[in-house]
């Protein structure tokens, strides 16, 4: 199973069925409360090189009631018989590990196993939006820049420049008239150098903005939708909301022994969407891949939900379950 690390509300199956001290060695366990597993038995959970947790479980009102952590319930006896639902507490599927593993175990007294369930955590979600806000950030800048008056800015810049020098000039010519002492000065030579300064000051301003101009045009010829393309290229794919799937593989193994690969079945495949009651695949029954495994192509209804739980059965087959969590298109 393949959860995004840091999701909140987990809820996922475990499969109760007898042991060889059972009623019915095999078959599935049914009428189980979350007494069963808190007095005599023990739920946990154990984070990749953590020590075991404990898990206080608790009841639930119903199959579709909200999450609650540790919350336990039997989902139909009569038509999911042997199928519970458990709550995970979200310290278990935090970030920071690639992997938890959760763990149910009944009081000795009810003759009942299920089997560890084992949650691969990962951060997929987590990247992708990273990347698009840096994305959005670097898109931002680049409209700032284009809406900027590059060429207007500089005219009113040689503007300035030029209104500054005449002052100066004007200021100068007042010095010299009323000065005496002025006249004598070599004030036309001073003139020339402050006008060369002054142009020298003007070129490197024209050459700065060039550098922008420049920069402005490297990022608008940026394919930046390409670049986003290519990141998520790159990013692991997830199974997503309301979108088809073709060919989804999956193994039955015989009843009589639990693990013998089983062929020549005629499976039958049941979907149950954000813990709703089992319906049938719209392209069920599978068909046959050979030694055992076998394949169903998933449609967009099949899909339309956050937790999905497909359900295979056959005759002569153990009953096969699986959960798939979606990704938001």
């Amino acid at each position: 199973m393949i959860v995004t690390g840091g999701s909140d509300k987990v809820s996922v199956p475990f499969y109760f069925v007898d042991d060889v001290g059972g009623t019915s060695p095999g078959e599935p366990t049914t009428g189980l409360l979350f007494s069963d597993i808190e007095t005599g038995g023990s739920a946990s959970y154990q984070r990749q090189g953590a020590a075991r947790v404990d898990i206080t479980a608790i009841t639930l009102a119903s199959a579709a009631a909200a999450h609650a952590d540790g919350g336990f319930l039997l989902v139909d006896d009569t038509e999911m018989p042997g199928v519970y639902r458990f709550d995970v507490p979200n310290l278990a599927v935090a970030t920071g590990v690639d992997f938890v593993i959760v763990y149910l175990r009944a009081a000795s007294g009810k003759n009942t196993i299920t089997r560890p369930l084992k949650i691969d955590l990962t951060a997929v979600p987590t990247d992708i939006a990273a990347v698009k806000a840096e994305t959005a950030l670097i898109v931002s800048d680049t409209n700032e820049l284009q809406t900027d008056n590059v060429p207007g800015l500089i005219s009113t810049l040689d503007t300035d420049v030029a209104a500054d020098v005449a002052a100066v000039k004007a200021e100068t010519a007042l010095i010299v008239a009323d000065t005496n002492e002025l006249q004598v000065d070599n004030i036309p030579g001073l003139i020339s150098t402050l006008d060369t300064d002054v142009a020298a000051d003007v070129a490197a301003v024209k050459a700065e903005t060039a550098l922008i101009v420049a920069d402005t045009n490297e990022l608008q010829t940026d394919d930046v939708p390409a670049l986003i393309a290519a990141v998520q290229a790159d990013l692991p794919v997830a199974i997503t909301k309301n979108v088809a799937l073709a060919n989804f593989p999956f193994l039955m193994v015989d009843s009589a022994d639990s693990i013998t690969p089983k062929t020549g079945l005629t499976v039958t495949v049941e979907r149950s969407i954000d813990g709703a009651a089992y319906g049938a695949s719209t392209n069920t029954p599978a068909t046959e891949v050979g030694s055992g495994s076998y394949k169903i192509s998933l449609s967009a209804s099949d899909l339309n939900g956050d937790t999905i739980s497909l359900k295979f059965t056959a005759t002569g087959a153990d009953a096969r379950y699986i959960t798939i969590v979606t990704q938001a298109t």
